[in-house]
């Protein structure tokens, strides 16, 4: 069974994913990218200002240190400059990806610039 994305208008293959994801997608009428983008933004939302940045259309969320276990981008130290003037050093940043449909593209815009060698 496949079903039409109501954002994008990609045909989603149900039958790729378990039965709660293809349950929620068909609820929804998303296709598996769409879905993606719609959970970042709302977890955008939850994780508050100056914690997630899009950069060059680039989504990343900024996470606290932690001693053990993985990092993202393996605990390089990097510098997040936001267009509101803060600026925050991370060491656990996380890659989300390109976000690549215009629909998402307007309600995640850019934000900040990263500096990979503060």
């Amino acid at each position: 069974m496949a079903h039409i994305c109501k954002i994008c208008g990609e045909v989603e293959k149900n039958d790729l994913w378990g039965d709660e994801l293809k349950n929620s997608l068909e609820k929804e009428q998303l296709c598996f990218i769409c879905n993606h983008w719609k959970r970042q933004h709302e977890l955008d939302k939850e994780r508050g200002e100056h914690n997630w940045a899009v950069v060059n259309g680039n989504h990343y969320v900024l996470l606290p240190h932690k001693d053990s276990g993985f990092r993202g981008f393996d605990g390089h130290m990097v510098s997040v400059k936001f267009y509101d003037g803060t600026v925050k050093k991370c060491d656990n940043l996380w890659h989300q990806g390109e976000i690549n449909h215009p629909y998402w593209r307007k309600l995640m815009p850019d934000n900040a610039e990263i500096d990979w060698n503060p």
